[in-house]
């Protein structure tokens, strides 16, 4: 199992950051609702997505890195740099 796989379902509210803050920057994050749970050689929306994440729809992010509405990847676990507050749940 993933680190953040079982943290939320469809419908959930996340707060996703990119990689962690640190002292001299917040960090890059979007908050948003979970529309969907995407698992590893699913298409979705014609694409491949290379990896099992949550598909987030954005209600907010770090300076306005992301669209509202727009659909955000967000890897249930990832190879560099992770850590426990990475994925929360609101």
């Amino acid at each position: 199992m993933m680190k953040f796989e079982n943290l939320a379902q469809v419908g959930d509210r996340i707060k996703a950051f990119d990689f962690q803050p640190m002292r001299d920057h917040e960090g890059v994050w979007v908050k948003g609702e979970v529309v969907k749970r995407h698992e590893f050689g699913e298409m979705h929306k014609e694409t491949l997505i290379p990896f099992s994440c949550y598909i987030v729809k954005c209600e907010e992010s770090s300076d306005n890195q992301y669209k509202v509405g727009e659909e955000v990847f967000v890897p249930y676990e990832i190879d560099f740099m992770e850590y426990e507050e990475r994925v929360t749940k609101l």
